[in-house]
């Protein structure tokens, strides 16, 4: 079954690619929203839930408090594939 990771900057939209796909019977992954990275604060190095649903959040402070790091997270590795999942 094909699988897609869906990647990219902030607000390019991988949220509403993603639901698509998944609406289109296709198996995809967003590497925010399943846990492919971590963000880390670099004043603890600690790992810090993104503040997706939290109102009022200056995300521009945020994300200057903060690093994606993608090699911290667990190995989610899978091949390249194309096509409808079925």
């Amino acid at each position: 079954m094909p699988l897609f990771y869906v990647t990219g900057l902030s607000g390019a939209g991988k949220s509403a690619v993603l639901t698509e796909l998944r609406a289109r019977g296709y198996r995809a992954r967003g590497v925010d929203e399943d846990g492919y990275a971590d963000w880390i604060s670099k004043s603890t190095q600690a790992v810090d839930r993104f503040p997706r649903d939290e109102r009022g959040v200056d995300f521009h402070a945020w994300y200057q408090t903060h690093d994606w790091d993608a090699e911290r997270a667990p190995d989610h590795s899978a091949p390249a594939c194309r096509g409808p999942a079925g």
